[in-house]
């Protein structure tokens, strides 16, 4: 007779576990049909391709030499910053939303080989990239990316 009234208690407690570890959608069939539907529009939308982006190449110039090292800054007009590294032969590559950007770069003094720290700097290279094309405000390099496939070529000539 104990056994009884104790299997009554502990019923009750285990069903009332259950809803608890399911969740509330799976208590009401409704709920769980706008469940469903919600979850296939949410798939459907995070499918869409937003962020198209393009090829853009070209190559970068400094006095009617290629640049052999340093980064290129695209900002766009909304978002952040991407950048793109300028290879030895002065070309880059990089992938970009379609859009207006402006351009930095920035080519610091390269080194003297078997410089090691705590060795004094070099004096300034005066054939070095001027400081203004390191700043937004003042590069004056701006790109424009259009939609499309393919790469599309914009390079940056500086004086």
């Amino acid at each position: 007779m104990m056994n009884a009234f104790v299997s009554r208690i502990r019923r009750p407690e285990r069903a009332s576990r259950a809803p608890a570890v399911l969740g509330f959608f799976y208590l009401m069939p409704e709920l769980r049909t706008a469940r469903s539907g919600l979850m296939v529009i949410c798939f459907l939308v995070g499918c869409e391709n937003k962020s198209v982006t393009r090829l853009v190449e070209g190559s970068v110039t400094f006095a009617g030499k290629p640049l052999d090292h340093g980064m290129l800054g695209f900002r766009p007009t909304t978002g952040k910053l991407v950048g793109a590294p300028i290879l030895p032969d002065g070309k880059y590559a990089v992938e970009l939303s379609p859009g207006d950007y402006q351009v930095t770069v920035n080519a610091p003094q390269k080194l003297p080989e078997g410089f090691q720290e705590g060795d004094p700097l070099p004096p300034p290279d005066p054939n070095a990239l001027p400081e203004k094309y390191n700043r937004q405000e003042t590069s004056g390099l701006s790109a424009q990316v259009e939609a499309g496939s393919g790469p599309q070529r914009v390079d940056f000539e500086m004086e």
